[in-house]
């Protein structure tokens, strides 16, 4: 029953699971990453609720955290990232209402009824001269790539390597911001 079940159970009963899982949705190759020659996938973000994917971030836990600052940065990087992300669909739901609730149709016009909500929102806001914004989001919002799942609960290696690779990153001189120390 739809509202019942968790972000992670929804996640995993997708079609774009599926698809991610068997790296079927045409992610761009891996980037260096600023001011680097590192290599990154692209990633999507999310919480504790999902499985940490080579293209799929999640927070360290709380456990991990002990005396790591690393890890810290990590987790408060993905965390603001999370809360743009967020941010930006309070902004588009607060102007298209039909956002703030299920929409009541069949899967194919709930996409399709997203995606011109996205595009009409985008042309008001070029149209309101906000560019400033969207070029803030996008700037908060740099994410990236690649796949291997979860097999019997344990995080594939994968998964481990590309979420230490952002782990080193954010704390390198290349990929800090000089406020992160201050919110860990």
């Amino acid at each position: 029953m739809v509202g019942r079940e968790s972000d992670g159970g929804v996640l995993r009963n997708s079609v774009f699971f599926k698809k991610l899982q068997q790296n079927q949705l045409n992610i761009p190759d891996d980037v260096d990453l600023p001011n680097t020659n590192i290599k990154a996938p692209y990633t999507f973000i999310g919480d504790e609720a999902f499985p940490l994917l080579t293209n799929l971030l999640r927070p360290y836990l709380r456990k991990q955290l002990l005396n790591d600052q690393k890890k810290k940065i990590f987790n408060y990087r993905l965390s603001r990232a999370r809360r743009t992300v967020e941010n930006s669909f309070e902004i588009l739901s607060s102007k298209w209402r039909i956002l703030n609730k299920a929409i009541e149709t069949n899967v194919d016009h709930a996409i399709a009824i997203t995606k011109a909500v996205c595009v009409l929102h985008n042309l008001v806001l070029k149209h309101d001269q906000l560019n400033n914004l969207i070029d803030n989001l996008e700037e908060q919002t740099n994410i990236s790539k690649n796949s291997i799942g979860r097999q019997n609960n344990r995080f594939g290696r994968l998964a481990k390597d590309s979420r230490e690779l952002f782990t080193e990153y954010f704390s390198s001189q290349a990929g800090s911001v000089p406020w992160q120390l201050d919110h860990i």
